[in-house]
């Protein structure tokens, strides 16, 4: 626990999770458990079976939870059985499907401003999506940032302590995102000296994955993978391609904007229907639909693009046969 301080540690003893002293009396207020106590000491649990709609709940309230399981068999422990924290969860490092939105992404986000430009990185560990972008630093640095972070909509931000600077930028965040968790990293966690590790993840070195160039972009990107590393012991080996974007590839839509034309969500309720989005979507899959969001949220600017885009609609509507086959095997993976 010494060493999670920030997070509720779901202690596992037998079948059930407990946790134990402020853990505990902060648990049991949020998840409206009892308060019992042991020797002194306050302590609540929840059954293992069903830790995950609890854990839910927490995440939802802005909480972290850190899980620590047995490591050993306790049939062929000699003593105390071993245990160990397994695992780190964090609305950015969600994986669970009961947990997440269907059709909506689960962005964790990682922003370093640099001396000459700013790097950011929208990563969602449930789906292996990443996407890299820098802008060099101008006047305009802080409406870029709230421009990509309205595209992103990230439920977790992690940053170096150069972006405090970036006033309006940061207080536009903290307050119309409130439920958006933030946590400043040491600027030893953006080094690079490690920096072929992580980029071999994605086949290749800095310059071979897009980032050529781009040293804020890519101490954010190391930053936000030793970050998830630490939470699942293996997040970078969920990501399979990094997606670096350049200026100008979407058109940039800012809060009011988006709200305004009720892409995504209405202006009165909040919700889909009634929406753009509501109207539009015929999806049959959770990645159809996250597909189609992420079309919407993010509209092309480059022509080339935009006619490729409409050539893949005519050559699919011009095929029925096809279209009917992409469809029949798209339902086998209702889940994705």
């Amino acid at each position: 626990k010494a060493n999670y301080k920030d997070y509720i540690l779901f202690y596992r003893l037998g079948d059930f999770y407990e946790m134990f002293n402020e853990d505990a009396m902060v648990a049991s207020k949020e998840l409206e458990l009892t308060l019992t106590s042991r020797a002194g000491t306050p302590m609540c649990g929840v059954p293992h079976h069903s830790a995950e709609g609890y854990i839910k709940k927490l995440i939802d309230k802005g909480f972290k939870v850190a899980i620590c399981e047995q490591t050993t068999d306790p049939a062929l422990s000699k003593g105390l059985v071993e245990r160990d924290i397994v695992r780190l969860v964090s609305a950015g490092t969600v994986i669970e499907a009961s947990m997440l939105e269907d059709g909506s992404n689960n962005y964790i986000s990682c922003i370093y401003v640099g001396e000459n430009g700013t790097g950011m990185v929208f990563a969602d560990i449930s789906t292996g999506e990443v996407h890299a972008v820098e802008k060099a630093n101008s006047k305009k640095t802080d409406e870029d940032i709230i421009a990509q972070f309205s595209q992103y909509t990230p439920v977790e931000l992690l940053f170096n302590a150069e972006f405090l600077n970036r006033k309006q930028a940061y207080t536009f965040i903290r307050n119309r995102y409130g439920k958006c968790s933030a946590e400043q990293l040491s600027d030893e966690d953006f080094s690079i000296d490690d920096v072929s590790e992580i980029t071999a993840q994605f086949g290749g070195t800095a310059d071979e994955i897009g980032l050529a160039g781009k040293d804020n972009a890519l101490r954010a990107l190391c930053a936000l993978l030793r970050y998830l590393y630490k939470a699942q012991r293996s997040g970078a080996k969920r990501f399979v391609k990094l997606n670096v974007h350049s200026s100008g590839e979407f058109m940039q839509l800012g809060l009011a904007t988006r709200r305004n034309l009720e892409l995504t969500s209405t202006m009165r309720s909040g919700e889909k229907k009634g929406s753009l989005l509501w109207v539009l979507d015929k999806t049959d899959t959770s990645m159809g639909r996250r597909k189609l969001r992420q079309c919407i949220e993010q509209p092309l600017t480059d022509t080339a693009a935009i006619i490729r885009r409409h050539d893949a609609v005519e050559a699919l509507i011009n095929n029925s046969a096809a279209l009917y086959d992409i469809k029949t095997d798209l339902a086998k993976s209702m889940t994705l």
